[in-house]
């Protein structure tokens, strides 16, 4: 169970080639890419992740540090909304009680039940990473032309 999704960059050795000629010129550039990735991925969120409340689409935190950054729903459920529980989850048994006789869920109107299978996945943040990835990498390939282009203008002009 990878609990770490990452979108890969594919023209990332140029762009590290670019940073380490012109630290200066490519960081400010790689920077805003970096913030960009997150409007593309807030783009593809309502398309790819399951509603019910809203809470899951709505909650999330992005951190950016430098050149990196992490985008992640805030939301405590959402590894079990993601990876499944009980038979369907990390640990393939079924979900038992341990402080009652039985599982029930008065508001949710279900129950009782002396052990439940579970909640198959809805790996989510797997359709946000392969919708996302393209238009990442287009930002990414941008942010590459910009760099090379303000080199190119530096040392001729």
């Amino acid at each position: 169970m990878a609990n770490d999704f990452s979108i890969t960059i594919p023209n990332l050795p140029q762009l590290q080639e670019a940073f380490a000629s012109a630290p200066d010129i490519a960081t400010p550039i790689l920077q805003k890419a970096v913030a960009q990735s997150q409007a593309v991925i807030d783009k593809y969120k309502k398309a790819d992740m399951p509603w019910r409340t809203g809470m899951l689409q709505g909650n999330w935190q992005f951190t950016q540090t430098g050149l990196s950054a992490s985008y992640a729903p805030l939301q405590a459920y959402a590894p079990f909304v993601e990876f499944g529980t009980g038979v369907y989850g990390p640990t393939g048994s079924r979900i038992y009680p341990t402080n009652k006789r039985a599982l029930a869920n008065v508001k949710g109107g279900w129950g009782p039940f002396r052990s439940i299978a579970g909640q198959k996945a809805n790996p989510f943040m797997e359709r946000l990473v392969a919708s996302a990835s393209g238009d990442v990498a287009g930002i990414f390939s941008q942010a590459l032309d910009l760099i090379n282009e303000k080199i190119a203008s530096q040392t001729n002009g």
